[in-house]
């Protein structure tokens, strides 16, 4: 195969079908393989989970950035730019380094093909290109975030993680990963490697008895995260938090850990959920035992900067990419603080979520003064009449359908006014929309 220009590298991948079977894992072993193994030759942080994992990952590149260690990240989706999806030590990969990956995998993709194997859908071709810039940068971490599940996906290639890190577990992807909380978690609880230590999130008690049964059988150290309620005296391998203060730009918790440990830590955001990413991120960093000193991970922490999740990005105007119940039941618990503001809720989503269930806990459980809905520009999309249909069936207050994301958008604005807090949820394909609305407009 001839080398591509960076447009049509692209335009190569988003023709790789996103939404087809998964190739085994042994498939993205064979094409690390005819790489010489780039995953090898860095320390990789392995993450699955329903929801917060890029969130965990943005704590932990923001942590090692402030210890000064080098560090490359991988996470999905991106919001606007493909590029998103490749960082090192925080910068997103220029487009030459993002080209070159590509034509060095391209390369061995026609050596496994000849061989026998597939070709890698469009998540596997993405992994693997991860991690030769990662090789290239000669990074000291890699963080690295699943695709769906666990177990059989792409990222499972790595056999040897430094650290496995499994976040909140929710019913998402049952088509795939199973119907149940428990089926959902074994295949997350399928990035487990023998003597590797787990750091996960045990406030579900069936998820939780699942990923400590896996982390037995592998011999694994695990640490899991608790509701302070569920203890009444912390055990060493438990954590949990303490909110001290909660405002419009940020939110100020202790993070608590064996008998007497504790760390003052500050969020510049008001997303709640984040609080338990940021405690997942913390005990890693921690468990990992890297000489790390607390300024690093404080002050990594408060400076953490993650795109759509409860992102402020104009004044009281808050982005948040939750799309399933996890993400919505989270998204709740957030707006629920803010008790004597005009609120505004922009929603749009995709056509495989339960958005119906999704719109009935929000009329349920929160009061808007109005809401706003809007279609995305995918053939994914849900159609405009059936999402104005299912908020008038649960909630009284106005409804404005409008097709185009922008005018929407606009809407919104209009409708909170100088005083009031908007609110722009349910995909994070809206919320990409959105931050493309917003660069344009302070282009123009």
């Amino acid at each position: 195969m001839k080398k591509l220009s960076y447009e049509q590298a692209v335009e190569y991948i988003l023709s790789t079908p996103k939404f087809t079977k998964k190739n085994p894992v042994k498939n993205s072993k064979a094409l690390l393989a005819e790489l010489g193994n780039p995953q090898e030759k860095t320390k990789v942080i392995h993450i699955a989970g329903t929801n917060g994992k890029g969130s965990v990952c943005a704590f932990l590149g923001s942590i090692f950035k402030e210890a000064g260690r080098t560090y490359g990240m991988f996470t999905s989706p991106h919001l606007v730019e493909i590029n998103e999806r490749f960082r090192i030590s925080g910068s997103m990969v220029s487009n030459e380094k993002f080209t070159a990956a590509f034509n060095r995998v391209m390369e061995a993709v026609e050596g496994i093909v000849d061989k026998g194997y597939q070709h890698p859908t469009f998540f596997e071709l993405l992994f693997t290109m991860a991690m030769v810039i990662f090789e290239e940068e000669k990074v000291e971490y890699a963080i690295i975030e699943t695709g769906i599940g666990g177990r059989t996906d792409a990222t499972n290639a790595v056999e040897s993680p430094v650290l496995t890190i499994i976040t909140t577990i929710g019913l998402d992807h049952t088509e795939v990963l199973g119907d149940t909380i428990e089926k959902i978690a074994f295949e997350k609880a399928g990035i487990i490697k023998p003597g590797v230590p787990v750091i996960f999130d045990g406030t579900d008690e069936t998820a939780a008895r699942v990923i400590e049964e896996t982390a037995e059988k592998n011999h694994c150290r695990f640490y899991k995260y608790i509701e302070k309620s569920t203890s009444d005296l912390s055990k060493e391998e438990e954590f949990y938090h303490e909110i001290i203060e909660f405002g419009y730009k940020n939110i100020d918790f202790l993070f608590k850990y064996g008998y007497y440990g504790y760390v003052r830590v500050s969020l510049t955001t008001i997303g709640t959920y984040q609080i338990k990413n940021a405690s997942l991120a913390i005990r890693a960093i921690q468990v990992l035992d890297e000489g790390i000193r607390e300024r690093a991970i404080v002050e990594g922490v408060r400076l953490t900067k993650w795109q759509g999740r409860m992102d402020m990005v104009m004044p009281k105007v808050y982005l948040d990419g939750a799309h399933n119940a996890n993400g919505i039941a989270e998204f709740i618990k957030t707006v629920k603080h803010f008790k004597d503001s005009r609120k505004v809720l922009l929603f749009s989503a995709v056509i495989e979520k339960d958005y119906r269930q999704m719109i009935k806990e929000i009329c349920e459980k929160l009061q808007f003064d109005a809401i706003v809905v809007t279609r995305l520009p995918s053939n994914r999309a849900i159609p405009l009449e059936i999402l104005r249909e299912e908020f008038e069936k649960s909630t009284g207050c106005n409804i404005y359908a409008i097709e185009d994301v922008r005018e929407a958008f606009n809407q919104t604005l209009q409708l909170k006014g100088e005083d009031g807090v908007a609110f722009c949820a349910g995909s994070l394909y809206l919320v990409g929309e959105i931050i493309g609305i917003i660069r344009r407009i302070k282009h123009d």
